[in-house]
């Protein structure tokens, strides 16, 4: 079984390689005001899933690739989060730099539709600013190479109010 090092996790991977995202990173795992972590992966989500080539299996406490990174095996744990809140399923993974990229995913009849923050969208990008403080990190060229943000509870609301978190275009029809 693989854990989290600097294997990028399967889900974190499929969002990027689909959406091509500047990624940005939490502080902590969201959403802060559920103290309560998941130990276990819902039955309506547990199943086998495909998109394109892909497949993916989930499990009571496991994601798994099973076609692309078939070595992948993501395991609720400390460094990997599950939290429910609204009917969406917030999927907190920490970098090896103590910060987290959270996917929020949820469940429509047979999919499993995968949303992420992308700063690529300049309204997007604008908005954030406008409801929390976000650090650029930068290369020592001067380039930014990441976003951090530690919204409160209500801002993280907005986020979500404001649907910050969008479609990654990416749709994961239920196989068995």
């Amino acid at each position: 079984m693989k854990k989290f090092s600097s294997t990028i996790p399967f889900l974190f991977y499929l969002l990027t390689m689909l959406c091509s995202c500047s990624e940005v990173h939490f502080e902590k795992p969201q959403p802060v005001w559920i103290s309560k972590n998941e130990t276990t992966i819902p039955k309506n989500i547990q199943g086998y899933y495909a998109s394109g080539k892909d497949t993916m299996r989930i499990t009571e406490k496991r994601i798994v690739d099973t076609k692309i990174k078939p070595d992948f095996d993501l395991t609720l744990s400390d460094s990997f989060l599950l939290k429910i809140y609204n009917h969406n399923y917030f999927l907190n993974i920490r970098s090896e730099e103590s910060n987290w990229t959270i996917i929020m995913a949820n469940v429509a009849q047979d999919y499993l539709i995968l949303y992420g923050l992308s700063f690529k969208d300049s309204t997007v990008q604008k908005r954030l600013k406008e409801i929390t403080t976000v650090k650029e990190i930068k290369d020592s060229s001067g380039k930014i190479i990441d976003y951090i943000i530690n919204p409160t509870s209500e801002e993280f609301r907005k986020m979500l109010d404001q649907k910050l978190f969008n479609d990654a275009s990416d749709t994961m029809k239920k196989i068995k």
